[in-house]
């Protein structure tokens, strides 16, 4: 199946190195580890902020949670996750959703198997009612986690930004775009590809 990856310029001059990194794996040129042969441990925040700041396209995000595979002591594959949330709308006694904030592998690493294993011990620990977490449509219209019992809930719509050479600020409403447009007059308007819902319900 084709795949269509949409990347703006502002991202590719601030993010040059993951980028590339992250299409050579979608090409294949990357090693291969076995999520059976990594040791799954939690991680403290300042090693998951380096982390994910030298591997994950959107960032570091701490969360609550974070849990780590391990191939010869070398972190390889990352997930951070939210605290407990209550879904009162369910009308379920004690019903809990967490969020997968983050995930990512070590760039130039594909962890066969790695998101469900790192997935399998978080369940283990905190015993959630469900997982959610969103995919960026710039990198995928279709979800890998759908593989693994993730659910498509809904879709998106793209975010508009104002970029500003290679800083670019989320809009928020009309007031704030006034604004931008005004402090940046040499930015420009850029909407990404929005992005999807998916929940994994545990049994």
């Amino acid at each position: 199946m084709q795949k269509t990856v949409h990347i703006d310029e502002d991202v590719l001059m601030s993010k040059y190195d993951i980028i590339l990194k992250r299409i050579l794996a979608i090409a294949l040129h990357q090693k291969k580890a076995y999520a059976r042969n990594t040791v799954v441990a939690r991680v403290d925040k300042k090693n998951t902020i380096l982390f994910l700041e030298e591997n994950h396209l959107q960032g570091a995000m701490p969360g609550k949670y974070r849990y780590g595979l391990f191939l010869d002591g070398e972190l390889i594959s990352l997930a951070v996750f939210s605290g407990g949330r209550k879904m009162p709308e369910l009308n379920i006694e004690n019903y809990r959703s967490f969020e997968l904030i983050r995930f990512c592998n070590k760039l130039g690493y594909n962890v066969v198997g790695g998101i469900s294993k790192l997935l399998k011990a978080f369940v283990s620990d905190f015993q959630p009612n469900d997982i959610m977490t969103y995919t960026d449509k710039d990198w995928s219209q279709e979800s890998t986690l759908e593989k693994i019992g993730f659910v498509k809930k809904s879709e998106i719509p793209p975010l508009k930004f104002w970029v500003n050479g290679t800083t670019r600020t989320l809009i928020k409403d009309e007031i704030q775009y006034a604004a931008l447009q005004k402090e940046f007059p040499n930015g420009y308007l850029k909407e990404n590809l929005g992005s999807l819902k998916l929940i994994q319900s545990i049994k």
